[in-house]
């Protein structure tokens, strides 16, 4: 059986985790871009939705990370220093792993929303995107300096934040 506290506790640290991570990304997406930096890499002759899109991009890897960051916040806490950092590596890496097949396949709907629209869609979006997201997801986000590095050190005061929330309060 599910204990509904806990449950209760996870979703609340997945809510504050998707919440910040997005509020601090999209901050650090305008700041960046007001100094003239572009946040997100792109490849040549791309075309490039994410920088016409950039909230929808955005929003895709700060829900998993939210995701997993709920999961990994009792281990989070637990752990020495080195430990919490080994951690929040293997969330990015699994964040960028479950997050560019879904931003592969977001791209190819807006390469159909801008009228490139084949007879099977679906199947285009689902294989397409899915086989393409896992190709060159991960290195648009490896590119995408110095974003992607504000965005580590951030998920790990995220990290920390959420995992000092106590799982069961104590009732006076």
């Amino acid at each position: 059986m599910i204990n509904k506290k806990k449950l209760k506790s996870k979703l609340f640290k997945f809510f504050i985790a998707l919440i910040s991570s997005f509020i601090f990304a999209v901050a650090c997406y305008k700041i960046l871009l007001f100094f003239g930096f572009k946040p997100f890499a792109s490849l040549y002759k791309m075309y490039l939705y994410h920088w016409h899109h950039p909230l929808q991009f955005i929003a895709i890897p700060c829900f998993v990370f939210s995701a997993l960051a709920a999961v990994f916040s009792d281990k989070f806490k637990k752990a020495t220093i080195a430990k919490q950092t080994l951690i929040m590596f293997l969330i990015v890496f699994l964040t960028i792993l479950i997050s560019s097949p879904l931003g592969g396949m977001l791209w190819h709907l807006h390469d159909m929303i801008a009228g490139h629209f084949p007879k099977k869609w679906l199947w285009k979006i689902i294989r397409y995107g899915f086989r393409e997201g896992i190709q060159l997801g991960w290195l648009i986000m490896l590119l995408s300096a110095p974003y992607n590095i504000i965005g580590l050190v951030t998920g790990f005061f995220i990290m920390k934040t959420i995992s000092e929330h106590p799982e069961n309060k104590e009732e006076n």
